[in-house]
């Protein structure tokens, strides 16, 4: 089609708001690890910034892996859209638990 790799790039970045990235852990389980935000792109690639992440803070009894969510600080370029809708980030940098 004649499309060059920036153009590519390009589009993908317009395309792509949000990049949800899942893992498998150690015990087998899967979970969502990074939630971000893509924020443009140049000759590099494309260009995210992270949201939250999934930081493991150990096992639980049946040796499966727990741990939390944690905010990164950055503030998406769409805050006002999720405001419009009443969703705010959290004031804490860690929330939740799992």
């Amino acid at each position: 089609m004649g499309l060059t790799e920036p153009i590519i790039r390009q589009q993908a970045a317009s395309a792509i708001q949000l990049v949800v990235q899942m893992a498998r852990l150690r015990d087998g389980s899967r979970k969502v690890s990074s939630v971000a935000e893509v924020t443009g792109y140049s000759d590099e690639g494309v260009e995210v910034e992270e949201i939250f992440r999934y930081e493991r803070t150990g096992l639980d009894e049946s040796r499966r892996v727990v741990g939390r969510f944690v905010y990164t600080g950055f503030r998406p370029q769409f805050m006002s859209r999720l405001q419009a809708r009443g969703i705010e980030l959290p004031e804490a940098q860690v929330f939740g638990s799992e």
